[in-house]
């Protein structure tokens, strides 16, 4: 390990390793903090090394100080996710492999939003004379590895990276400090096509898309560019394209990115956001539904296909589907996949799209189909107890509906709609003393609505109790600015007229 006042990660980051490694070694660089304090209580043998500008340098002034068969190297912002102590025993066991690719997870904050980010290459690997790393920054055993003719093989054991995760101000400060050392890198091997391509990687991060641009497509010329950094200049170049609106364009960089890895996630994403953009609604639902496909597949058989793949969870591509299907006019189908998210993420996440989608679906049997589904197997269902009820009232399943919005007051005593619903669909049924045990409960609840008073209104007009329909009355004008005049006008000429009934 490299570390400079790394106090706010480092603890972590050795604890996912304790007890898997036989020894820690770690380069310090000139910290200040307490990084060495905690390196020490973790056992770790600890090497001051002067900043040159050269992570390699670094890299390699700690693997000089190694004395196991085996080398795994970490930076202190990263850890070793649960549960891997067996798959790490089992690799290093295992015969005829020199070293193994190992699949990053990364967060990243950028101006434009966050996401989270899959890489793979080789941070496990045997101690062996001439393995050793290379470049300035973004330092890597891959070339040494490849001129030894050592064999590599793909893992599935995974690190997460938090560094980029930090938010904006800090992934800036990282790519403005890897494009000055990339300069240098260049500087010294101006036919370095991997730095040709972090160069234009730092620059995008950066939104420097006019320098970007050419640095990127140099890294494109040259030959040395292996295919998977080959195939994401492609997909940055798309991310170009797009900002200065080239849709069209972007779409053929995603397309040439497909060609060389047909596997990865992040062109088949971007081809789809970009055919919505185009309005080629069908073609976005396409390059979503082998998205789909994809993502059971595991990361280690797709990481290694492109230098940056993207990680989609399967809730965050059947939202963007239903999205499409939406703006598509396909209602009954963005129903099914907002029902799908919903179900997925056991929470809020896709109602609002569900249930503005189900108003414009003319078949209330499907939708009611749909609705009642998610009642039975997701913890969110509450939320649809209240449409569900709408629904069955449309279909005229009074029964149905009137056990739903039931429903939808014990798990919402104070949603008020459903008091006014159940008040007048229960008295359409007939059932006028439910309809006033109703009323009675969204009164001892406070409940204030319009409706609701006006149901309550019409309930005591209906049994002949002008007080009380008077009181609903009163109750209703403290709800609205409207004029109520005339209906005061009548219950009061009611009232006169029952009056003189009654008079002797």
């Amino acid at each position: 390990m490299i570390v400079k006042n790394e106090e706010k990660f480092l603890p972590d980051c050795l604890e996912s390793v304790k007890g898997l490694i036989d020894e820690i070694v770690i380069v310090d660089t000139g910290s200040t903090d307490a990084t060495k304090e905690i390196a020490a209580r973790y056992g770790a043998r600890i090497i001051d090394f002067n900043w040159i500008g050269d992570f390699s340098a670094a890299r390699n002034h700690a693997l000089e100080q190694c004395t196991g068969d085996w080398v795994l190297y970490l930076d202190a912002d990263e850890r070793l996710t649960d549960n891997q102590e067996n798959l790490l025993r089992k690799l290093i066991t295992a015969g005829g492999v020199d070293a193994y690719n190992v699949i990053i997870e990364n967060p990243h904050s950028l101006q434009q939003g966050n996401f989270n980010q899959e890489n793979s290459y080789p941070r496990l690997f045997r101690r062996l004379p001439g393995v050793k790393f290379e470049g300035k920054v973004h330092e890597q055993v891959w070339p040494s590895l490849m001129r030894l003719k050592l064999t590599v093989k793909q893992s599935s054991l995974a690190i997460q990276h938090l560094g980029y995760g930090q938010g904006y101000d800090v992934v800036k400060q990282k790519a403005e400090r890897n494009l000055e050392l990339l300069k240098n890198q260049l500087a010294a091997d101006p036919d370095d096509a991997y730095a040709q391509f972090q160069t234009g990687n730092s620059l995008v991060i950066l939104q420097r898309y006019d320098e970007a641009r050419p640095a990127l497509e140099l890294a494109l010329e040259n030959s040395k560019l292996d295919v998977t950094n080959r195939a994401s200049c492609y997909n940055l170049l798309a991310e170009i394209e797009v900002k200065r609106g080239n849709l069209d364009a972007a779409v053929e960089l995603c397309l040439k990115s497909l060609q060389l890895a047909p596997r990865q996630l992040m062109a088949h994403w971007f081809l789809s956001l970009m055919y919505f953009d185009l309005k080629l609604f069908a073609k976005a639902v396409e390059q979503l539904s082998t998205i789909e496909e994809l993502i059971p597949v595991p990361a280690a058989q797709r990481s290694n296909q492109v230098a940056s793949d993207l990680h989609l969870r399967m809730e965050d591509v059947k939202k963007r589907m239903a999205i499409t299907y939406e703006a598509a006019g396909e209602f009954k189908k963005a129903l099914i996949q907002y029902s799908n998210v919903v179900e997925l993420t056991k929470a809020q996440d896709g109602l609002a799209g569900l249930l503005k989608c189900a108003e414009q679906v003319e078949d209330s049997r499907f939708v009611i189909e749909t609705l009642g589904h998610l009642t039975r197997t997701n913890s969110a269902s509450v939320e649809l107890f209240l449409p569900l009820a709408w629904y069955y009232r449309k279909v005229n399943d009074l029964d149905s509906a009137i056990n739903f919005i039931d429903k939808a007051i014990r798990a919402q005593p104070a949603n008020s709609k459903a008091y006014a619903f159940a008040v007048r669909w229960k008295m359409d049924t007939g059932d006028v003393q439910s309809a006033e045990k109703t009323l009675e409960l969204a009164e001892e609840k406070g409940i204030r609505d319009f409706e609701l008073h006006k149901a309550g209104l019409q309930l005591f007009l209906q049994r002949g109790d002008v007080n009380a329909a008077f009181h609903h009355l009163e109750l209703m004008s403290q709800t609205t600015d409207a004029d109520l005049t005339p209906i005061r006008n009548r219950l009061a000429a009611l009232a006169e007229k029952i009056s003189a009934v009654s008079s002797p």
